[in-house]
Protein backbone atom coordinates (compact mmCIF):
# COMPACT_ATOMS: atom_id res chain seq x y z
CA UNK A 1 0.00 0.00 0.00
CA UNK A 2 1.38 3.42 -0.97
CA UNK A 3 -0.04 6.42 1.35
CA UNK A 4 0.08 9.91 -0.61
CA UNK A 5 0.98 11.87 2.39
CA UNK A 6 0.01 16.10 3.35
CA UNK A 7 2.41 18.35 4.86
CA UNK A 8 2.78 17.46 8.71
CA UNK A 9 1.54 20.09 11.35
CA UNK A 10 1.61 20.44 14.73
CA UNK A 11 -2.00 20.44 16.05
CA UNK A 12 -3.01 23.04 19.12
CA UNK A 13 -5.36 21.99 21.76
CA UNK A 14 -7.84 24.66 20.01
CA UNK A 15 -7.40 22.37 16.86
CA UNK A 16 -5.70 25.05 14.73
CA UNK A 17 -2.43 23.86 12.92
CA UNK A 18 1.26 25.05 13.56
CA UNK A 19 2.77 24.46 9.66
CA UNK A 20 6.40 23.86 9.56
CA UNK A 21 6.99 25.53 6.43
CA UNK A 22 10.63 23.71 5.62
CA UNK A 23 12.87 21.44 6.92
CA UNK A 24 15.67 22.90 9.17
CA UNK A 25 18.48 20.10 7.62
CA UNK A 26 17.82 20.49 4.21
CA UNK A 27 15.62 23.63 3.55
CA UNK A 28 13.21 21.70 1.39
CA UNK A 29 9.78 22.85 1.32
CA UNK A 30 7.18 20.43 2.94
CA UNK A 31 5.05 19.08 -0.11
CA UNK A 32 3.42 16.26 -0.78
CA UNK A 33 5.15 12.86 -0.39
CA UNK A 34 4.78 9.22 -1.54
CA UNK A 35 5.68 6.81 0.88
CA UNK A 36 5.66 3.12 0.56
CA UNK A 37 6.06 -0.11 2.69
CA UNK A 38 8.81 0.38 5.09
CA UNK A 39 9.56 3.94 4.23
CA UNK A 40 9.41 6.94 6.93
CA UNK A 41 9.93 10.96 6.90
CA UNK A 42 10.73 13.28 9.26
CA UNK A 43 10.83 17.08 9.53
CA UNK A 44 13.12 19.17 11.70
CA UNK A 45 12.57 22.94 12.86
CA UNK A 46 13.79 25.27 14.69
CA UNK A 47 12.37 25.71 18.00
CA UNK A 48 11.30 29.51 17.69
CA UNK A 49 9.26 28.21 14.75
CA UNK A 50 6.75 26.94 17.19
CA UNK A 51 7.90 28.36 20.69
CA UNK A 52 7.85 32.23 19.43
CA UNK A 53 3.70 31.32 18.20
CA UNK A 54 2.51 29.20 20.96
CA UNK A 55 3.61 27.48 24.74
CA UNK A 56 4.10 23.81 25.20
CA UNK A 57 0.92 23.59 27.45
CA UNK A 58 -0.91 24.70 23.81
CA UNK A 59 0.27 21.74 21.73
CA UNK A 60 -1.72 18.84 21.10
CA UNK A 61 -0.08 16.60 18.83
CA UNK A 62 1.30 16.15 15.15
CA UNK A 63 -1.01 15.38 12.64
CA UNK A 64 -0.48 14.23 8.69
CA UNK A 65 -3.55 14.01 6.60
CA UNK A 66 -3.43 11.71 3.12
CA UNK A 67 -5.08 12.43 -0.10
CA UNK A 68 -7.82 9.95 0.24
CA UNK A 69 -8.33 12.27 4.17
CA UNK A 70 -7.32 9.42 6.48
CA UNK A 71 -5.45 11.29 9.11
CA UNK A 72 -2.08 9.74 11.32
CA UNK A 73 -2.00 11.37 14.18
CA UNK A 74 1.14 10.52 17.05
CA UNK A 75 0.36 9.85 21.02
CA UNK A 76 -0.52 13.31 22.36
CA UNK A 77 0.73 12.01 25.78
CA UNK A 78 4.56 11.00 24.47
CA UNK A 79 4.32 13.77 21.55
CA UNK A 80 4.25 16.34 24.84
CA UNK A 81 6.77 14.85 26.82
CA UNK A 82 9.01 15.60 23.88
CA UNK A 83 7.69 18.93 23.30
CA UNK A 84 8.17 19.76 27.61
CA UNK A 85 11.67 18.38 26.74
CA UNK A 86 12.46 20.66 23.82
CA UNK A 87 10.93 23.62 25.65
CA UNK A 88 13.36 23.07 28.68
CA UNK A 89 16.36 23.01 26.57
CA UNK A 90 14.83 26.07 24.10
CA UNK A 91 14.05 28.37 27.23
CA UNK A 92 18.33 27.97 28.48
Amino acid sequence: MVVFMGMVNIQLKNKHNLVIVSDLVTGEYQKRRVLRPGEKFAIHFYPEAIFDKVTPDEISQVVVTDDIDRVYESDPIKFQRIINDFWQKYKK
